[in-house]
């Protein structure tokens, strides 16, 4: 194997293992609402703060993320993201007050949040362009297999036998030992040499974005699409569960096993949706995945709504409905990076991730946890807006392929 493609499988490897526990270790707290509400006795607005702080604390991250942009490497950032966010939440597995639970819970969550842009550098320092959408793929599916189907079956299952601390503490050292091991797979920067050259306030220069033709088009319409990617996932996440429960009379376990199979459509979703964007464009894939994924969350709102359904059909219907987050690595990642004619596309993405940080995954959600509406109907709604959204796809433009180069520079010796 080539040096670069060497380099390439290590740093898409070491990637997708830290991002895969650092989402784990984010809706690890939102599968658990279900047993907090039991073992707390918190009201509906306490619990509902829990997505509001975790995704406010990512939207932060963006601010942090950009100052960041220049300064360090994207693998030192991207460690000190996750390892810091593990040493905070594994403190807000032991504090006791729930004000103090919130708050490590935000400031966790600043520091996740910056670990996802220099993710996208990563992708396009290392990935040729007939690859992006591939290795984008390899480290979404890592959240979805880690964060979707392994993490409500871990926590859940830690929660019933102990108690859900010992679930968020378990979760912690999880991302904390995943980081060592990112850090030891992963290959510096391949234009480590060169940046001894340039100094600190060049190399922030020259990571300003220029953006390409259609470029703040696209930017926007990734925002758009991440927004109702994150309210669908952190719907599915918090609410799934106790749907779970009270429609099918099954313990918390037994409906996050359900929930589970959520992740295995996002996983497998998140793996070739985006391989097959490579192929037939952007747009589609998106457009695709998203009518899919929407009529498939209709169909599970409808099946739980009846309440006899055998626990497959349900648990079919959350497959399908992850499908969507398939196009979750094009929005976030891939659409914007290529908006970016030269500098850091990792800045390209601040944008869309902080749209679904701010609206998707805490406004939204949140409100949904206050009771205004039944929660199935929050899944309904959320499912709804995903079908009715499918055709924005096709405003979608794709980049000029002429303008972007698709070498990747060899690491230095």
């Amino acid at each position: 194997m080539e040096a670069p493609v060497r380099s390439e499988v290590r740093a898409v490897g070491g990637g997708a293992l830290v991002f895969g526990m650092v989402f784990l270790d984010r809706l690890a707290p939102l599968y658990l609402i279900v047993v907090i509400r039991e073992q707390e006795g918190l009201a509906a607005h306490q619990l509902a703060l829990v997505p509001l702080t975790i995704g406010l604390g990512w939207a932060v991250a963006m601010g942090v993320g950009r100052w960041l942009s220049g300064r360090l490497s994207d693998r030192s950032r991207i460690a000190l993201g996750a390892g810091g966010a593990g040493l905070v939440h594994v403190a807000s597995a032991l504090v006791g007050g729930w004000p103090a639970f919130l708050l490590l819970r935000f400031l966790g969550g600043v520091l996740a949040g910056t670990v996802a842009p220099p993710l996208t550098g990563l992708i396009f320092a290392w990935a040729p362009r007939r690859r992006r959408g591939l290795d984008a793929g390899i480290l979404f599916s890592a959240t979805r297999l880690l964060g979707s189907l392994v993490a409500p079956v871990v926590v859940l299952s830690v929660a019933v036998r102990a108690d859900w601390r010992s679930a968020l503490l378990t979760a912690a050292v999880l991302l904390l030992a995943a980081t060592a091991a990112f850090w030891l797979i992963t290959p510096p920067a391949p234009a480590a040499s060169e940046a001894i050259e340039t100094t600190a306030a060049q190399r922030r220069e020259q990571a300003r974005p220029v953006l390409a033709r259609h470029g703040r088009r696209n930017i926007t319409l990734a925002t758009v699409f991440g927004i109702l990617f994150a309210c669908w996932l952190n719907v599915v996440s918090q609410t799934g569960p106790s749907v779970v429960v009270a429609s099918l009379d099954v313990t918390p376990d037994t409906a996050g096993a359900i929930v589970g199979a959520f992740g295995i459509g996002g996983w497998l979703a998140a793996l070739f949706v985006p391989m097959a964007s490579d192929r037939v464009g952007r747009g589609l894939a998106v457009g695709t995945s998203t009518a899919v994924g929407g009529a498939a969350g209709l169909g599970l709102s409808l099946v739980l709504a009846v309440g006899s359904a055998p626990p497959w059909a349900p648990a079919v219907l959350f497959a399908f409905g992850g499908l969507t987050l398939g196009a979750l690595p094009l929005a976030l990642s891939v659409i914007p990076g290529e908006a970016v004619l030269r500098g850091d596309p990792g800045r390209a993405v601040i944008w869309p991730v902080f749209g679904a940080e701010v609206v998707g995954a805490a406004v939204l959600p949140a409100v949904a946890l206050l009771g205004f509406l039944p929660e199935r109907a929050t899944l309904t709604i959320a499912a709804g807006a995903l079908l009715a959204s499918a055709a924005l796809a096709k405003a979608l433009v794709p980049p000029d392929r002429d303008e972007q180069s698709a070498e990747v520079p060899v690491p230095p010796a």
